[in-house]
């Protein structure tokens, strides 16, 4: 049988294997450890050597999540299901926090970012044992009027959606928004903008990263086929998702965009990646946006090989 051959079988008869940390260790300790030499080997020993042989693509069925990434996805869909508000539009108008609660569940808050936040509010989800509740901080207030309305919620949401698309930029509604700010008093310039990546520990999660048993080309690998699993991107999506050292406009300037560092205590790597669909033609300074386009922050436990967090960002976002 052919190499190429032998492997596709392979493919096709493990795709359905699910591998969980414990197995993933177990399998790279063994293959570490030094090979004693026998005379025959069975069949399984051969079929496990071919598998570990696959490299990390074999390996990133296994792909662990951690509770805050189950939290965030639980905390998306339960704004969707309740409010209509859906990741597109919480990607690109709001920032997100999860704090993990005592309980061993969390609690997720989407905030209207900048000038936006009066108009927009709040949806805190409360997560627990599996499942999602979400409140918005506008309930029982008029949402009528679209942009002359106080309270910003679905409708005007996706009239915003579509006129970032297309316009790139926030001008048909940011006055407004402002002037209903204004008129609250709301502290809109002293609001975070979106979720920062903090560069901090970064001696200590090289070190970690240098004793680790996953790669950097490991750890970039479970990245990408993070974001593919996590947001359900199409082959094709997969095929055109990039690290950010690919792109040729950031080759030479990723040092925000591809770190080290400590989160929460534990060593990741960060890296963003980006996805573009369609590329921009003759007559535009930008792109025609597709659902899907923007960049995806990754971030991997460099001991563990862990998804310890994911964030999407539409790029649609500018400053109105």
């Amino acid at each position: 049988m052919k190499k190429l051959e032998f492997r596709e079988l392979v493919d096709q008869n493990l795709s359905g294997l699910v591998w969980d940390e414990a197995k993933r260790r177990t399998v790279l300790q063994a293959v570490r450890k030094e090979e004693k030499p026998v005379k025959k080997l069975s069949a399984t020993f051969i079929l496990m050597a071919a598998i570990v042989c696959l490299s990390v693509t074999a390996l990133a069925a296994g792909l662990v999540f951690s509770s805050r990434v189950d939290a965030s996805r639980l905390a998306e869909k339960a704004v969707a299901d309740t409010y209509g508000v859906t990741e597109p539009m919480l990607s690109t108008f709001f920032s997100r926090t999860v704090t993990e609660t005592a309980d061993g569940g969390a609690t997720v808050v989407y905030a209207g970012i900048d000038f936006l936040r009066d108009v927009l509010g709040e949806y805190t989800v409360s997560v627990k044992d599996g499942t999602a509740a979400a409140l918005w901080s506008h309930d029982g207030e008029s949402t009528s009027g679209l942009f002359d309305a106080e309270a910003w919620g679905k409708e005007q949401l996706e009239e915003m959606l579509r006129t970032a698309a297309e316009r790139h930029d926030l001008s048909a509604f940011s006055e407004k928004a402002k002037a209903i700010a204004a008129k609250h008093e709301a502290a809109s310039d002293e609001l975070p903008k979106g979720s920062a990546w903090e560069k901090t520990g970064e001696a200590e999660a090289l070190a970690a990263a240098k004793a680790s048993s996953y790669s950097e080309e490991d750890l970039l690998a479970l990245a990408h086929d993070a974001v593919v699993s996590a947001y359900q991107l199409t082959d094709d999506q997969a095929k055109m998702l990039k690290f950010v050292f690919e792109l040729e406009d950031m080759a030479d300037d990723t040092a925000d965009y591809l770190y080290y560092h400590l989160k929460d205590d534990k060593p990741v790597l960060t890296i963003m990646l980006s996805l573009q669909q369609r590329p921009a033609d003759n007559s535009s300074a930008f792109p025609p946006f597709t659902p899907g386009d923007g960049v995806y922050w990754a971030d991997v436990n460099v001991e563990t090989g862990v998804i310890e967090d994911l964030l999407y960002d539409s790029q649609l976002g500018g400053n109105g």
